[in-house]
């Protein structure tokens, strides 16, 4: 587990996350990488790499995680807030912090209708459940 502190955008913490990407370069850099630009994404990255944060609000990223203890300026704050990108703290550096999102597993709740949605069509596609009837 994480055990991070949601420093805000709580209720979007649903936001469908497919890449992680690590911000340990300066934005401009970032900005060119082709992971940096897919959509659906969690970014981990210090929380005084203020371009780096900046630069991921703006580019369709799902969840920031914000290492070290470390705090971004309120003006940042409210502006993921604005875009609705939460933000998560973790008193790890960044490279333990991502250590241990890549042992998180996913699990499955009632407000993930398209996972929902797409294991049911998996069980009808490859299960028969002719049985139970």
């Amino acid at each position: 587990q994480l055990f991070a502190k949601v420093v805000s955008g709580e209720e979007w913490l649903s936001n469908e996350i497919e890449n992680i990407f690590i911000g340990a370069m300066s934005a401009s850099a970032a900005i060119k990488s082709p992971l940096f630009n897919k959509k659906n994404k969690l970014i981990i990255t210090s929380g005084d790499r203020t371009d780096i944060i900046l630069a991921s609000i703006e580019h369709d990223t799902s969840c920031l995680l914000l290492t070290n203890n470390i705090l971004p300026p309120s003006n940042i704050i409210e502006k993921a807030n604005q875009n609705r990108v939460p933000l998560l703290l973790v008193p790890w550096d960044t490279y333990t912090a991502a250590k241990r999102v890549e042992g998180i597993k996913a699990l499955l709740n009632e407000r993930d209708l398209k996972k929902l949605e797409l294991v049911e069509n998996l069980l009808k596609e490859h299960i028969d459940m002719s049985f139970i009837d």
